[in-house]
């Protein structure tokens, strides 16, 4: 319950003290900070956990703090932290959900950033007269306009098309799985009608 988690907080300090190199114990603060709301000491709780965790342990402790990551609003660092639980634990469905989540919310602000900055042009103008910005040189040394960067454009929004795809084919799969587990929930809660002999 909530009201045991400073004493567990409390129980699992004191024993890191008995033994400084323990992933199990490290992990276990890590939960109940995360629980109790501090988030930035659970992730330290749980990358000291990955550290001290056998390997086959890694993505459980890369995934929370991953989503202490997330709490603490360090939507990056998550990302990363979700995309190396991944490449350890590639079938984990809980893995792959959270970091469309957070790749979503990356586009969703780098959007309203975008809009944003468009807003302030108007604003930005009238104090920037007296110190232009840097003029970039359209044409490179032979006097022809500069393709790469029209290309490296080219091949990022490709990248970001693929992104978006493999995202879209992630939660459509995590979807239909949603959708088989009701239904599989649903038969064992509603018992099939039995069929009743009418009595004439």
């Amino acid at each position: 319950e909530d009201g045991n988690i400073p004493l567990s907080i409390g129980a699992f300090s004191k024993a890191l003290t008995q033994d400084p190199h323990s992933g199990d114990t490290f992990y276990n603060l890590g939960y109940a900070l995360y629980r109790n709301g501090q988030f930035p000491e659970a992730a330290g709780a749980f990358q000291s956990a990955y550290k001290g965790f056998h390997p086959e342990h890694h993505s459980k402790a890369m995934y929370n703090l991953g989503n202490a990551l997330y709490r603490k609003g360090d939507l990056n660092k998550a990302k990363e932290t979700y995309q190396k639980a991944l490449m350890l634990s590639p079938q984990d469905q809980d893995i792959k959900y959270n970091l469309e989540v957070v790749l979503h919310q990356l586009e969703k602000s780098k959007d309203e950033e975008d809009e944003e900055g468009e807003d302030n042009k108007g604003d930005q103008n009238s104090d920037s007269q007296h110190d232009p910005p840097p003029q970039e040189d359209p044409e490179n040394d032979n006097g022809e306009p500069d393709e790469s960067d029209s290309e490296n454009e080219k091949e990022q929004e490709k990248e970001q098309n693929l992104q978006k795809e493999a995202v879209n084919t992630i939660l459509n799969r995590l979807e239909d799985k949603e959708q088989q587990a009701r239904k599989q929930y649903l038969k064992t809660i509603i018992p099939p009608e039995e069929e009743v002999e009418k009595d004439w």
